[in-house]
């Protein structure tokens, strides 16, 4: 496992703005099931926190797919440190980002971090203008978000995108709920 943690860091740092691949996600579920990561080091696990922690940071965001790759790291990171409650600053900036994504900003707001698109339309791509019919939407699939066919982005799969946000902020939420002193600091 720390041979092909060593792989996938090498790789991206060679490839440093190269879109995610289901191969990170795989790894990091992998390291996450096999190894306890509720301890405060782990020769497997610390390391590829570090590693999962630098992929959510470099990411770029140009696309809703984009978002939602990215998303999928951060509900594997929110399971991983649900025993141990660990403060990720790097998940939580993203987090907020792709919240300023969701809402109509203004040029002068800035976002948390540099990963983020400044120019319109890309600084509201998970904005939901229109309204939609009743009918149901299906949750969002990995083998819809990591296949290599090119897709439309649509307000069903904003929405699927934002569904997945929220639910790893109310996951957040629910962690950090016991950080009282803390828990208005960083959902303010």
């Amino acid at each position: 496992m720390r041979a092909l943690l060593r792989q996938k860091w090498k790789k991206m740092k060679k490839y440093k703005h190269k879109e995610l691949d289901f191969s990170i996600v795989a790894y990091l579920k992998l390291a996450a099931d096999l190894y306890p990561t509720s301890d405060r080091w782990h020769p497997v696990c610390t390391p590829s926190l570090c590693f999962a922690l630098e992929v959510v940071t470099s990411a770029r965001f140009k696309n809703c797919f984009d978002c939602a790759r990215v998303l999928f790291i951060c509900s594997i990171l929110a399971n991983w440190v649900d025993e141990s409650k660990r403060y990720l600053p790097e998940v939580m900036a993203t987090l907020q980002g792709l919240l300023m994504l969701a809402v109509k900003t203004s040029e002068e707001e800035i976002f948390p971090t540099m990963s983020f698109p400044i120019t319109q339309p890309f600084r509201n791509m998970l904005y939901v203008g229109e309204k939609l019919e009743e009918e149901p939407i299906e949750p969002l699939s990995l083998s819809h978000v990591f296949n290599d066919e090119p897709h439309e982005e649509t307000t069903e799969l904003r929405i699927q995108v934002l569904r997945i946000l929220f639910s790893i902020i109310q996951k957040f939420i629910g962690l950090y709920a016991g950080h009282k002193e803390a828990f208005c600091a960083i959902f303010k």
